[in-house]
């Protein structure tokens, strides 16, 4: 029998690999260690490393807060005991308890079983453990880093392992049947039904042309709706709705429409639009043009905004529905100077907001390291009441207390406009949001949603070739 493999052993790796920031290094420590540990590990040390204890689809949750860690963290110098290594099983039975842990007194429930397992940690083992319970993770470990790791450790060709892991949604099962069964178990995932998967994403673009110079094969463009992605999954009289979030919001919507019996994700757009205009009614179906006629898209675009939508959304016809990826088969146009950003961070307010978190720290995500930069900080654009509720929801995310200054788990997404994207060496980013003020807050969206870094520097150069344009004119 294989020996389990200590906690301490995956803590360390974590604190190798934050310490690098090249990703061929990352992959390679993380794959030697996907190598070492038992087949029956592998799935956990994955989900670990992820910064998760439980799938993405997984409806359990851990519902631990700072305050409950930090209560569980006191004195833990004279409690720690060393009867025995803490092994990365052991770590998960007592993830899987505290998620169980639930009904009156959860919370001291809770604590109580942290604070066994906390005592039996190192100093590493408890930084790293801690981290992964709060998603304050921050190892420079992306999710494609990943991913490459276990093409890696396992052999299978990496582009294989990304479709299993879109179609499947756990990576760490993934992992587990790459690593023990190879090439062929993976080729044999598809979608399930009752298992949700993340929904394919659209890169933003700023006008017509430049959807058109990377779309060959012809573009759909659509109304883009201001409203809730939801996947349905039926079988029978069975049937179940989830968000982008991959949450379960059956309850929350009451009427459903057909669905289509075959699997379709990897047809094309045009027959994946066939097959929808059977089943739903052309007047509920998105207005769309198919041209390539710059002028009819800026005709179709004022359409759009007068009634009250978003933009548009651009759709080459020959793509095919990539789950879960982010590329340039689908673009946004939208007008506004809008981001979506994660509140990391929030000030305690003075004056006429005192007694209110209302000065929020705005980070965009870097997509190389999954880190999350501050461009900004800003307290416009929220009524009183939401000063109050996003108080109570960020005091409930809270990692750190500086005083005047709660930092939070990044989760809360926030969409903002904002005049002009500076340079700025007071941010760690590079760059600064120039009055930067809050339109809304976007629930259905989670961190990994937000705007990335590299998109602002797009947008950064791309007001300097704006700028030029209309100095030669």
């Amino acid at each position: 029998m294989t020996e389990a493999t200590p906690f301490l052993e995956l803590a360390q790796l974590c604190r190798r690999v934050q310490a690098t920031t090249k990703r061929n290094e990352k992959i390679a420590l993380i794959s030697t260690f996907l190598k070492s540990v038992s087949s029956e590990e592998v799935p956990l040390a994955t989900l670990f490393l992820a910064g998760k204890a439980f799938p993405e689809s997984d409806p359990r949750v851990l519902e631990i807060s700072y305050a409950t860690v930090s209560d569980a963290s006191k004195n833990l110098g004279q409690k720690r005991l060393a009867e025995h290594p803490l092994t990365i099983g052991d770590v998960y039975n007592t993830l899987e308890r505290i998620a169980k842990t639930s009904g009156s007194k959860s919370r001291d429930r809770k604590m109580s079983l942290l604070q066994t397992i906390l005592t039996q940690a190192s100093p590493v083992e408890a930084e790293f453990l801690t981290r992964m319970i709060l998603g304050e993770m921050r190892i420079g470990v992306v999710e494609g880093v990943l991913l490459d790791a276990i093409a890696e450790a396992s052999g299978v060709p990496r582009d294989l392992v990304r479709k299993a892991h879109m179609l499947h949604g756990d990576i760490g099962d993934v992992a587990s049947l790459a690593m023990s069964k190879g090439a062929t178990a993976l080729e044999r995932i598809s979608l399930r039904l009752f298992v949700p998967v993340k929904p394919m994403l659209a890169e933003m673009a700023d006008d017509a042309e430049q959807v058109l110079a990377e779309h060959k094969n012809g573009t759909a463009f659509e109304y883009k709706f201001d409203g809730a992605r939801i996947q349905i999954h039926r079988k029978d009289d069975k049937v179940r709705i989830f968000s982008r979030r991959l949450t379960d919001v059956t309850d929350s919507i009451p009427e459903i429409i057909d669905f289509v019996k075959t699997q379709v994700n990897d047809q094309p757009y045009t027959e994946r639009w066939k097959i929808l205009s059977q089943i739903v009614p052309e007047d509920r179906l998105a207005p769309r043009i198919i041209t390539s006629d710059v002028v009819k898209v800026e005709g179709f675009m004022q359409s759009a905004l007068k009634q009250g939508h978003e933009g548009l959304m651009a759709k080459s016809l020959s793509s095919n529905y990539s789950i879960g990826a982010r590329g340039k088969k689908w673009f946004k146009i939208k007008p506004a100077d809008r981001l979506d950003v994660v509140i990391v961070a929030a000030d305690w307010g003075s004056g006429r907001r005192v007694g209110w978190l209302s000065n929020y720290h705005l980070a965009v995500r870097d997509k190389d390291s999954g880190e999350f930069l501050v461009v900004g900080k800003t307290f416009k654009g929220l009524t009183d009441a939401e000063f109050e509720g996003i108080t109570k929801r960020l005091q409930e995310l809270k990692t750190r207390d500086g005083g005047y200054t709660v930092y939070v788990k990044p989760a809360i997404v926030a969409e903002v406009a904002y005049n002009e994207i500076q340079k700025s060496p007071r941010y760690k980013s590079g760059f600064a949001l120039r009055f930067a003020r809050i339109s809304r807050f976007r629930d259905d969206k989670g961190p990994d949603d937000a705007d990335t870094l590299q998109r602002l520097q797009q947008l950064y150069d791309k007001q300097f070739e704006n700028k030029a344009r209309v100095d030669m004119e």
